[in-house]
């Protein structure tokens, strides 16, 4: 049982830390004992087993303790078991793992309600060994749902927040980039560990693992009403009537901006078929340029140091029949 695996293993520098990790990621719960119940009483267990080793002089024992296996053994309470969720979360503390499930299966049914489509879907489409027709290519738009396994929220130079997060559903994880707009529209609602929900466009760039730039990012709850489109709707919708291009918007403070002439320069290092579109604030005019640029992830990784995500959009146009 547990206290005699601890006896046995106070012989090869069992720590506290060690056993903890133990407790909370399930090792001991085919001994029919709750997690909460060990946790509760490991510490007395190993006080216990110290202080008979100090106690007792090495390779003796008195005429009380012959016959023993140790000291007094500690009783084990009976204590109610922590949820599904925290039993979850303790998992993947201990390991980097969810072992016993993953907190994804609750909202599996609110997941598909909202038109989230699974992670694995979207990476594999991507893969580089993918065959066939890919439905969620660079610059497509794509509803994820799950777990927020990782949230770090840091200022931009322009005063603004960032948020860089991992979403995680029963199939897979993927990187969430989560500009201030997102997070002003409910994203600083979400919360590490917590339930949610985003809506944005792939991007693939070259020698980086695929990420999801969130125009839309939320606290998925059962009570709150979305209006995300499905990829799937998505997809199809690039698929039927005209073809659709894109157009590289870009807003800078006027025309002496700094940044104009940096941001021509990248774009002519990318020719493709793209428009661009200056926008300048002091005038409200618009400037194209003579040349079009390729929507590329090398393109866009340039543009997106000199700019954030209210001054640089890409967006599909519909072009005349």
């Amino acid at each position: 049982d547990f206290n005699d695996f601890c006896e046995r293993m106070s012989e090869h520098d069992l720590n506290r830390k060690a056993l903890e990790g133990l407790i909370c990621c399930g090792a001991f719960d085919s001994m029919g004992y709750t997690r909460a119940e060990l946790l509760q009483v490991y510490d007395s267990i190993l006080d216990g087993i110290s202080m008979e080793k100090r106690t007792n002089v090495t390779g003796q024992l008195n005429l009380f303790d012959e016959g023993q296996a140790g000291g007094a053994r500690v009783l084990i309470p009976d204590v109610p078991e922590f949820s599904k969720r925290q039993l979850l979360s303790m998992e993947k503390a201990s390991t980097g793992l969810y072992l016993s499930g993953h907190p994804a299966e609750t909202v599996r049914e609110l997941s598909v309600r909202v038109g989230a489509v699974p992670i694995a879907e979207v990476l594999s489409a991507n893969a580089d060994d993918a065959s066939g027709e890919n439905p969620y290519p660079d610059g497509s738009y794509v509803t994820l749902a799950g777990v927020v396994s990782e949230l770090k929220i840091k200022p931009t130079k322009q005063g603004k927040l960032i948020a860089y997060a991992t979403l995680e559903d029963e199939s897979a994880a993927v990187d969430l980039l989560v500009f201030d707009s997102a997070l002003s529209n409910g994203g600083r609602s979400v919360t590490e560990d917590g339930f949610a929900v985003c809506y944005g466009r792939i991007s693939l760039r070259e020698d980086e693992p695929l990420k999801v730039i969130c125009e839309l990012f939320r606290e998925l709850t059962e009570d709150e009403s979305y209006a995300f489109p499905s990829a799937r709707a998505q997809t199809e919708a690039g698929k039927n009537g005209n073809p659709r291009s894109r157009t590289f918007y870009i807003k800078l403070s006027s025309q002496s901006d700094a940044r104009r002439d940096t941001a021509l320069s990248i774009m002519r290092k990318y020719p493709g078929n793209s428009e661009i579109c200056l926008f300048y604030a002091d005038t409200r005019k618009t400037e194209t340029p003579p040349f079009k640029a390729r929507d590329c992830a090398e393109a866009f990784r340039e543009l997106s140091g000199l700019f954030d995500e209210t001054e640089l959009i890409i967006k599909f146009k519909r072009a005349r029949a």
